[in-house]
């Protein structure tokens, strides 16, 4: 009674490319038998860099399926069925951030997606990322310290789903020009979008980097000043190049984005001087 038992998987696995978390929950009481929802039994899947310091938590309340059932939504009851945007949790850590900034190693509940469904609720423990998932459990809370639970649970197709295919584009251009026998100039830019790929790339592989890039080269003949009877050659060549990258995510917390980062402009000066 009170108690929590789970079971864990070490993986390693990026989530960020997908919008959807679903899996199925079967649950019996074997003191009650009944098929109620119990608001006081609890399944819970945590995921992150491990169970204990650095986790996103999902909990809902379970609801029972009876010993006579027969079809399958009363032995997959949909009270019970996860499908979760998968970009709630990283909404519930930015709030966490902003409200609780000095105290991220606390566990605590995403309160504004629990008004959502009371019986439905999200946690958030020190800094987890969607980027870097190397432990999932599963499990059973008792959240009622005065009565014993004996529940079997079941847990089928855990699953993400709608992965993330929107394509990008890339470009070069090229200019290149002569003054007279004075100068030589050559120019090249380049731009690649968040998305691109080769055709035969898989969307997991695709570039989750802005890039853009620019050079330019010279070749001037300062002797062209001089006296032609100097009989002298003073070529001075001149060559600039930069490249800036600006990433998708943020590279201090990688499953946010950097735009709804609040320091991105810090961010950026940062990632294009490293």
């Amino acid at each position: 009674n009170g108690e929590a038992r789970g079971v864990f998987k070490n993986i390693a696995l990026d989530m960020r490319r997908f919008q959807n978390l679903e899996l199925f929950v079967h649950a019996e009481d074997l003191i009650g038998k009944g098929s109620n929802l119990d608001k006081s039994a609890k399944f819970f899947i945590r995921f992150g860099s491990d169970a204990t310091d650095n986790y996103y938590e999902y909990e809902a309340s379970l609801k029972y399926t009876s010993k006579n059932a027969r079809s399958p939504l009363e032995i997959w009851p949909s009270e019970n069925t996860m499908n979760l945007a998968i970009q709630n949790f990283v909404d519930a850590k930015l709030r966490r951030d902003k409200d609780f900034p000095t105290s991220i190693e606390l566990r605590r509940e995403d309160v504004e997606y629990g008004t959502l469904d009371p019986h439905k609720k999200i946690y958030i423990k020190g800094r987890p990322s969607l980027g870097n998932v190397t432990t999932i459990m599963l499990g059973v809370r008792n959240k009622n310290p005065l009565i014993s639970k004996e529940i079997v649970l079941w847990v089928n197709e855990i699953r993400l789903s709608e992965i993330e295919n929107k394509g990008g584009y890339a470009g070069n251009a090229s200019l290149n020009f002569n003054l007279g026998d004075f100068a030589v100039v050559n120019a090249n830019a380049s731009y690649a979008s968040i998305g691109f790929g080769a055709i035969d790339q898989k969307p997991s592989e695709r570039s989750q980097d802005e890039n853009s890039a620019f050079s330019i080269n010279t070749t001037v003949n300062v002797d062209k000043f001089l006296p032609e009877k100097a009989g002298v050659k003073i070529p001075l060549n001149y060559s600039y190049t930069q490249t800036i990258p600006v990433p998708k995510y943020n590279p201090l917390d990688n499953d946010v984005e950097l735009k709804k980062a609040p320091n991105q402009d810090e961010l950026k000066k940062v990632v294009r001087h490293c």
